[in-house]
Formats: structure tokens, sequence, C-alpha cells
């Protein structure tokens, strides 16, 4: 889900041609001279002379190199925008080569389309590999008469979460400064190598006009105080990062700086932060202000008039800069370590994160209405919005836009599957079955997904392993179960390990338990045994398990208590030995074709339904959706 992955350094290669136009088997071009030793004395001069220092026209041996950067950098935006154009007349349909670049190998031009992954395929999203790779493999895997669907939503705006490196700038552009200013842009792929953002005048197509207006504002401000970058190789400098997270409702931006330094004792580094961090809030709620709004500037001044006949892009800096809040992330970690934050409890403790102004917390509610008609298997609506939590230290979904239609297809799945089970259950059972499934969340988060099914559950047990998520999700959970009239929310107790939150009656319809346990995925199903129904008192297992993990897939202890069918090693009959369902969310296809192989042919599993979701228009990826059913014994 990230813009860009890892970089390097730029071209470095130079014409062999000192001055310009061609001959001479590719060796510079000498100054013919005469007995006096002057240029164009002689009689074999092949053109007008080079100026001599002092002469009009005179140029250095920097600016002669400079000139020719500028006139190769025009020759290959004029060659890209060619190639840019017959790509448009392919029209994204066809049999074409779905690759979007031939000439594997050579450098691109510097044009964020280039360079930024997430746009190569913005003209026919369905035509990314990934894309591609899962229609044929689910299509393959589904039951008989089941169908794969791939959903795509918006290409343009979409992302509301984006982490940018700052970076010394090399020079050479209004956009990219003098050299060694702060450059706030996008990682070159395979480099380190930053691409600037531009100052706002392009930016990422996928990028929300807040985050655009947010990395104007830091650069300049950096620039304009002298706020030093960090450097790679020397591991100096103070400003890392950026990371912007878009409040929808607003616009408002939760801006955090990642900062090269232990904490703020440090003198210089300390002081440049305060700087920064003032004239930052300065800006932000100048924006708020009464008055400012779309029209406004990025300091909250009258935007200037466009030219007529100008047409505004849709990613431009016309969006104002407005702070949500304002935080601090603490990182000196090693300069060879790619991580943007440090989570290491050794480094800093709790104190890496510091909030500098505005609230701890971004709230988002998810747009669950189902899109009419709404038939039988229709996803019934929620009984209320989940205020989801998101302070900068957990994980957020970069389109959460799109990421509704993924929970909403989870809930509508879960309408049938109780009504199943509703269905299907046995004298003295009606009760129980009558209150929903049991469940369990492993790479929960903040409870995205968990707390935006609660009310088609009978238990809600969330899990994952970022301590920060903890707070976020008890919070969400506890407003969520206060009774509408304010009365007081939950039985939460002191509990270390976990808290409890139960209502039994709101508006006359029951209110599951929901309980977290801050531990990550595989010492969930080894040291809690979560999947089983043995060790826990009073316990039995869950009847669904829904999984959202990182790229990686699911961890191997995971897939092992899933495929394990150990019913004959017991004596003692279990009321129910796991999971029936299991709901599976992947961002990573690859470790998905991996896991669900290992699912299907341990013979116990099988694919009810799937469905795909592209989340980020663009770029070579696919979200899928999977439903898979246990195997019932004959």
């Amino acid at each position: 889900d990230r813009e860009m992955e890892g970089e390097g350094e730029g071209e470095k290669t130079e014409s062999n041609e000192a001055g310009g136009g061609s001959g001479g088997g590719g060796k510079k071009r000498k100054r013919a001279r005469g007995k006096s030793g002057k240029a164009g004395d002689g009689n074999g001069a092949r053109g007008p002379p080079n100026p001599e220092p002092g002469e009009e026209g005179y140029m250095t041996k920097t600016q002669l190199r400079n000139a020719r950067k500028r006139r190769r950098a025009k020759r290959e935006i004029a060659g890209a925008a060619e190639k840019k154009k017959g790509d448009d007349d392919d029209g994204g349909g066809g049999n074409a080569d779905p690759s979007p670049d031939k000439n594997k190998g050579k450098r691109k031009s510097g044009r964020p389309d280039d360079d930024d992954p997430s746009a190569r395929y913005l003209s026919a999203p369905l035509r990314a590999p990934a894309v591609r790779s899962a229609a044929r493999y689910l299509s393959d895997a589904l039951s008989s008469g089941k169908t794969f669907e791939t959903h795509v939503g918006r290409r343009r705006g979409w992302r509301t979460v984006s982490k940018l490196p700052v970076r010394p700038s090399s020079g050479g552009g209004e956009s990219k400064g003098a050299a060694g200013e702060a450059t706030v842009g996008m990682f070159r792929p395979n480099t380190h190598d930053v691409v600037p953002l531009s100052d706002g005048r392009g930016g990422c197509p996928a990028h929300h006009p807040s985050i655009d207006a947010a990395v104007s504002a830091v650069q300049r401000s950096c620039r304009a105080l002298s706020v030093s970058p960090y450097d790679e190789t020397t591991g100096e400098g103070c400003l890392r990062y950026v990371c912007v997270n878009v409040e929808r409702r607003t616009g408002n931006v939760q801006l955090t700086l990642v900062w090269n330094s232990d904490g703020d004792r440090e003198g210089e580094k300390a002081e440049a932060l305060r700087r920064l961090s003032d004239r930052l809030i300065k800006m932000g709620t100048a924006a708020k202000a009464p008055g400012a709004g779309a029209d406004t500037g990025i300091e909250g001044k009258p935007a200037k008039k466009r030219r007529r006949g100008k047409r505004p892009t849709s990613h431009s800096s016309s969006s104002p800069f407005a702070l949500h809040s304002l935080w601090v992330h603490y990182n000196a970690s090693w300069r060879h370590s790619n991580a943007i934050f440090d989570f290491c409890p050794s480094t800093h403790g709790s104190g890496s994160w510091k909030l500098l102004h505005g609230p701890p917390a971004i709230l988002e509610s998810l747009d669950l209405t189902p899109p009419p008609p709404a038939g039988d298997d229709g996803a019934p609506p929620q009984l209320r919005p989940v205020k989801l939590r998101f302070p900068p230290n957990v994980f957020r979904q970069a389109n959460l836009d799109a990421f509704a239609g993924i929970v909403l297809s989870i809930r509508r799945y879960l309408a049938r599957y109780a009504a199943e089970r509703t269905g299907e259950g046995g004298e003295g059972d009606a009760g129980v079955e009558s209150r929903g499934p049991s469940c369990v969340e492993l790479y929960g988060g903040v409870g995205t997904i968990g707390l935006n099914v609660l009310d088609l559950v009978s238990s809600l047990v969330s899990s994952d392993e970022n301590p920060h998520n903890r707070r976020c999700f008890e919070e969400s959970a506890e407003e969520l179960l206060r009774p509408a009239n304010g009365g007081g929310g939950g039985n939460g107790g002191d509990n270390d390990n976990d808290n409890d939150y139960d209502n039994e009656n709101i508006g006359g319809t029951h209110i599951p338990k929901a309980r977290y346990i801050p531990r990550n995925a595989a010492d969930m199903v080894v040291k809690e045994n979560i999947l089983n129904d043995d060790d826990g008192p009073g316990r039995d297992a869950p009847e669904v398990l829904i999984v959202d993990p990182p790229r990686k897939g699911l961890d191997d202890e995971v897939i092992r208590a899933l495929i394990t069918d150990d019913s004959g090693s017991r004596q003692r009959r279990r009321r129910n030995p796991g999971p029936d369902l299991l709901v599976y969310v992947s961002c990573g296809f690859k470790a998905f074709v991996r896991d669900c192989d290992r699912l299907l042919e341990s013979g116990l599993w099988e694919i009810d339904e799937a469905e795909g979701h592209v989340l980020f228009p663009g770029s070579d990826a696919i979200e899928t959706l999977a439903f898979f059913r246990r195997r019932r014994r004959k």
C-alpha cells in the first residue's frame, strides 16, 4: 500500500561532448588554435570559437553540465509525452501487452506517472498483472457455478494516508530547491532517489488534495527555516519523513514529523523542531479560521485568481493546509534501517510519540449502506455506526472509501451464514443459534472489520501486536456499546491482558461482547489457544475466524492450526472442532495463493465465494476477499 518502493542513485552518466553538436567519435570538441594560442586564430577553425573566461557567453564546466542536463530532460519529457499518447490510443483493451515499460532496464523520465508505480495502470486498472492473475486463479478455485468479480474504486484522489521521505535536494529547479535543501517526495522505484511532489503543481494522482497541500507547507517551511533534511549517508539531519493522514469529512490533516533524535532534550534539534512546529501550527490553524475555505491559499490568504482558460487539476494545491493535529515521532535508529517508525520499546518506551497540537486521533466511520436494491441476501443495516480511532501510530487503510466495500461484503455473507445456522440448528440450540456465531479476529488493527460486524455475532475477540491499537479498539467499543440515553458503557475491568464490553440490549436488539487481546497472531493460536475449546474455561472454539494479515500473509502457526485435523487425537468430544468459516482479507496476492493452496490441499477447506477489490487503482495490486468453509465429514 505504499506509493513508492525502495531507492538508490539516479542517472549519473553525462554526454561526452562539452559544447553539444556531433562528431569527434564521442570525444570533446577542441577549440581550434593558431600560433597565438587564442581560440579561432588558426585557419582550421571549424565553427564559432568558444568564449574565454570574462567574455560574454562564457560558461564554466558546471554550467555546461547543467545546460546539458536541462536539454536532456526536455528531450525525455517530449519522448515520454509521445509514448503516453501511444498508450492512450491503445485504449486499455484488446490483447495489447499490459507491461507499462517495454524498454526494460532503461531509465524513465522524471515525470510522476513514470516514477510512481501507483500510476502505471491508471488508465486500465483491470489490466494490472496482479488483477489478471487473481481472476484466473480464483475462477479455477471457486466452487462450481461461482464467479469471481473485481471491483474498482475511484481512480484519483483516493489516498488519505501517505508516508513521504524528506531528503537533501540535488538542486536544479524550483521544485527541487537549492542543493542540500529539504525535498519531500516519493522514492523512485529501486532507488533512494526522491522524486519531489513539485510543490503541489502536479503531485501524485492518487493523493487526496490535502496531502499535497500539507507537503507543500512542510517543504516551504523547512526551506524558510533552514531545517536540515535527513542524510542517509551520514545519518545527520533533522527531518526524516512526513506522514499525513486526512480526515475525510473535513479534509484536515493529521501531520507527523519523524524527527532524527532521541527526544527533545537535544539543543539545536529541539530548537529547530520548535520553530518548525510553531510555523506549521500557525499555518494550519489560519486555514481553518472563519472565512478560510476552498478559495483560501496555503497560509489562509486569499488564493490568486487563475488565468482565463487555465483549468484546475484534481490534485492541485487549491486545497488549504488545515491541521487536525500535529505529532512528532522521535526516531534516531541506525541509518541503514528502512523503518519509518521505531516501535522498539527499549529505544524510547512510550516517549517516542508526542502530540504537539490538536486531538489525539482522527475519527472515521465507514459508509456501510447497502447499494439498492437490497434483496434477500443484502447486508443488514448497522444498528449504530462505528467511530474508529486512528492516531498516527496505528495501521489505517489508505483507501477507506473502497475498503468499506469489503466490509459490506463481509456483513452480507455473515448475515446469510447466520441465517443458515438458524435453519440448521437442532432442538435446544435455537436460543444460541439466534444470537449469531462467535467470532475471532486476528491481525485486527483497531477493529476496522471486527467492530463493524459486531451486531452480527454473539461474541468478538480481536487481537493485534501493535500496542497502540488496544486503546483505540476499547474506546470505539465502549462508545458503540454505550446505551443511547448516555448511561455507563461496558463492564471493562482493570485486567492487564484484555477488556470486556457487554450491553445486552440497545433498542431491543442484542449487542454482543467485544474483547481485545494485545498479542500477535502466532501467540494467539499457540499460547492463547484461541481456535480451540480445550483449555479455555467456559470457552468454545470460534465459529468464524476473520484474518486481515500484512502482505506476507498468514503466520505459519495460524496455517498449521487451520489445516491440522486432530479430531481423532482426543477422546473427549468437542462441541465445536474449530472455525467453520474463515474470512480471509489479503493485500498480498502471492502470499494469498500460497496460503490458499495449503488450505485446499489439506482437504479440510473449500472456497465458497471470493471477490477482488482494486483499492489502489493504477498500481499492480489487488485486495482479495475469500470465504472458506470447512468441509463437512461424510
